[in-house]
């Protein structure tokens, strides 16, 4: 039988990895569905939006062979809902819910490794978590993109912190619309629209992804996160991690059992660690249920791993049969390039741009984080930055990387125009 792949709520990286992945298997058919006009999440019903797509995969021929999302919120619960009701393989509602869900998710946590869970509490509005010294961090138990997500620093920032406005408090209305509708189908009686306050945990970030399939869970790999000096703004990935193997080991043994004993089945996921070489102190940032396709370029050039690949057969109902990566070495770098202060993009990289990159040693792929003619702020961003371009690439030796972005940063002066 064909395979038709539906992807909800794609992003710029799995439609780019599915158009490669098309060519890879041609005789699939891969259709994208995403919430526009009418069907915004936000201002509509998302179970309505779900179930009218259910009745249309209903009367297709083909049928629909599997369906997935690589994007956190709603995009992966979205598919859950879709592909449960279509009695196809994937994770289960409640599973996703509780792992999205911040402190319900700690709670998770706590219970399976304590050891790698720092301390966290409700915050209740107008008054502070006594628990906590400062610094400490605050966060909603539903987060898009770490909006509202801040390091604690002095009571004077947790006073600023905790007067939301009448714009944000409508705000978060919306964008917690889609989760209590599936929390109420999945009957879950919890809110997302309280904040959660975390130990601080400092040190080296790194991502730990998986997959589980119905009777055990799989590692693909650690990949290390950087930062722009003095934020909390990611300026690059890089794979596979430059941790201590001893850490390594401790990451993957402990996301494993976490992943496995949450509940999730038939799906890639990642967790994100920090790790402190003063203390040998490692914590778990978050817990992701689903893949991070950002990360699948990196994969593929290292391990000749694609986690797109994973997600479909996973989907399908398929174990998924990784290679031999053992004699496969080379560095791998996602590098996300970003504006400090908003800009309209008034001249965009063009085809002939891009056709020239990718002739640069090294180049896998390029990802336009921005539309051409309007501010960045108009496209989802982080509290502090305004991202606008991802570039892949992949290095024989670590110090090739600073040059390789140099020279990235000498091309953008010349090819893109921002209006700030």
């Amino acid at each position: 039988m064909r395979e038709r792949i539906w992807v909800i709520f794609p992003s710029i990286f799995e439609k780019k990895g599915f158009e490669k992945w098309s060519r890879r298997n041609p005789d699939a058919q891969v259709e994208f569905k995403e919430f526009q006009g009418s069907r915004n999440p936000w201002t509509r019903s998302i179970i309505k939006t779900c179930d009218e797509w259910v009745e249309e995969a209903r009367r297709l021929n083909p049928p629909v062979t599997a369906v997935l999302s690589f994007q956190d919120y709603p995009g992966c619960l979205a598919a859950s809902y879709i592909a449960d009701r279509l009695g196809l393989p994937g994770p289960r509602l409640p599973d996703l819910l509780k792992l999205s869900h911040k402190r319900l998710s700690r709670e998770l946590q706590k219970k399976i490794c304590p050891e790698f869970t720092p301390g966290f509490s409700k915050m209740i509005e107008g008054s502070g978590p006594s628990a906590f010294a400062f610094p400490f961090f605050a966060k909603p138990v539903k987060g898009l993109l770490s909006v509202r997500s801040k390091k604690i620093e002095q009571q004077a920032d947790l006073e600023a912190y905790q007067r939301l406005t009448i714009r944000e408090r409508f705000l978060f209305r919306f964008l917690m619309r889609p989760f209590h509708e599936f929390a109420a189908n999945a009957g879950l009686k919890v809110s997302a629209r309280e904040f959660i306050a975390e130990s601080w945990v400092p040190g080296i970030q790194c991502t730990f992804e998986g997959y589980v399939t119905q009777t055990q869970a799989h590692p693909i790999g650690i990949t290390d996160s950087h930062f722009y000096d003095g934020t909390e703004s990611f300026s690059e990935f890089r794979f596979p991690s430059s941790l201590p193997r001893a850490v390594q080991k401790q990451i993957s043994e402990a996301s494993l059992k976490l992943a496995f004993e949450s509940g999730l089945r038939s799906t890639l996921f990642n967790i994100e660690w920090r790790f402190d070489p003063k203390t040998q102190q490692l914590k778990i940032i978050e817990v992701n249920p689903r893949g991070a396709s950002q990360f699948s370029d990196l994969y593929d050039s290292v391990l000749g791993v694609n986690s797109i690949d994973v997600a479909v057969a996973l989907a399908s109902g398929k174990d998924p049969k990784l290679p031999d990566t053992k004699k496969l070495q080379k560095i791998a770098s996602s590098l996300v390039f970003r504006l400090f202060q908003d800009a309209k993009v008034k001249k965009g990289l063009g085809e002939s741009d891009w056709d020239e990159l990718s002739n640069l040693p090294g180049w896998i792929e390029g990802y336009p984080l921005y539309e051409e003619g309007k501010r960045l702020s108009r496209l989802p961003q982080d509290p502090d930055s305004f991202r606008y371009l991802a570039i892949h690439a992949s290095f024989d030796q670590e110090p090739e990387i600073p040059a390789f972005r140099k020279a990235l940063e000498e091309e953008w002066k010349k090819r893109i125009q921002f209006e700030t």
